[in-house]
């Protein structure tokens, strides 16, 4: 490793509420309560495991409950345990066709969040489980996944997967619903800042947005996309 400080950049693409999405923060594990250090929270493998990673927290609070009925069950937000409006929750809240569950109480959830993220190099963003995080995520996990964010520019989703049989998925406002870690060809460290939206950013959300929806496995154009950023700066 260079030890070079890597460039990425981010924009909260929201066109209402904005700002009631905080910015990625800076994961730190918590402090060991064990006096003498002798805690897992203490171990530096585990601390470098976390180096450079970021957490993204929730905006809103929300709380479905599994409702069973004759022949199966539905999903229903929980209120006043929900700040999401009535006639907002079904855009906002989309549960995935039941065939593609892994199993028929695991429920597949996709929550919109505004955060694009976005490099003028070869930089690829995984995004995990918030492991650590100070929620109750007993029974939820996050769909992980990883890709470039040179090439390809799309806002990331709340993938999850949630055990109904488990009780009500909870979440609360500024709990961790994502961790961030980002991977360049050399570098370890990354420089994380703000940016607002450009014509030619925008023009890039307009080549990807919806392509899952008219071809599969989009994976292989990701070369294509590659090459064509080769004169194309995104960032300030």
């Amino acid at each position: 490793m260079n030890g070079k400080m890597a460039k990425v950049a981010w924009v909260n693409i929201a066109e209402k509420a904005a700002f009631a999405y905080s910015a990625p923060q800076k994961f730190i594990p918590p402090k060991d309560r064990n006096g003498l250090s002798k805690g897992f929270l203490s171990c530096p493998a585990l601390r470098h495991y976390f180096d450079n990673t970021y957490m993204v927290c929730s905006a809103f609070t929300l709380r479905l409950r599994r409702v069973d009925e004759q022949g199966g069950f539905t999903i229903r937000p929980v209120y006043p345990f929900t700040s999401i409006a009535p006639n907002r929750i079904a855009k906002f809240v989309k549960i995935q066709p039941r065939n593609t569950w892994r199993k028929p109480e695991r429920v597949v959830l996709q929550i919109p969040t505004p955060y694009l993220f976005f490099a003028d190099e070869p930089i690829e963003v995984e995004q995990m489980h918030p492991s650590l995080g100070e929620t109750d995520s007993l029974n939820w996990n996050l769909i992980p996944g990883r890709f470039d964010i040179y090439a390809w520019q799309r806002v990331l989703n709340f993938a999850l997967e949630w055990d109904t049989l488990r009780g009500d998925f909870v979440l609360r406002v500024g709990d961790p619903m994502y961790f961030l870690r980002f991977h360049g060809e050399q570098q370890e460290k990354h420089d994380l800042t703000e940016q607002a939206m450009s014509n030619q950013l925008r023009e890039r959300l307009r080549l990807f947005r919806g392509i899952a929806s008219v071809r599969r496995g989009s994976f292989g154009l990701i070369a294509d996309a590659s090459k064509a950023r080769e004169h194309v700066t995104l960032m300030e």
